[in-house]
């Protein structure tokens, strides 16, 4: 099931239960939605979806620095979680990077690129970008 199908069937659900967080649901899947209507009339990606989820995301991260008792926006951002892949933790990071390394040859700065390519591609949405770039250069300078 597609991301953007999950959570037209979550949303649903929430309004049939006249559950508070369909309206969350509802702003999500409409600016989720417009990305692929507006790309040729496709469906919208699971890649585009979790962006959107993200966009959300900071825009909660901003009311909590301001107010960080929002007791509403700490349930949007709960909600909004759940629905992006589960993150890769710095250890398996750093494995999965020394591993393709390893296989590919990769020894030198200039490869950097070939390296994160294949971590955006394989696992996209899965780690943070500056943190992945910070092993990638440890491990090829090291």
């Amino acid at each position: 099931m597609s991301l953007i199908s999950r959570i037209k069937s979550d949303q649903v659900t929430a309004r049939k239960a006249r559950d508070p967080k369909s309206t969350l649901l509802t702003t999500l899947l409409g600016e989720a939605a417009i990305i692929g209507k507006n790309a040729g009339g496709r469906e919208t990606t699971d890649e585009e979806v979790v962006a959107v989820v993200k966009k959300f995301l900071k825009g909660i991260d901003v009311i909590l620095l301001h107010n960080p008792q929002d007791d509403q926006a700490k349930i949007e951002e709960a909600i909004l979680k759940d629905y992006l892949p589960q993150q890769l933790d710095k250890g398996e990071l750093a494995e999965l990077i020394t591993l393709h390394c390893i296989q590919m040859g990769y020894s030198e700065m200039r490869q950097m690129g070939k390296v994160m390519k294949f971590m955006n591609e394989t696992y996209a949405g899965q780690f943070d970008g500056k943190e992945a770039s910070a092993l990638v250069k440890a491990f090829l300078s090291a």
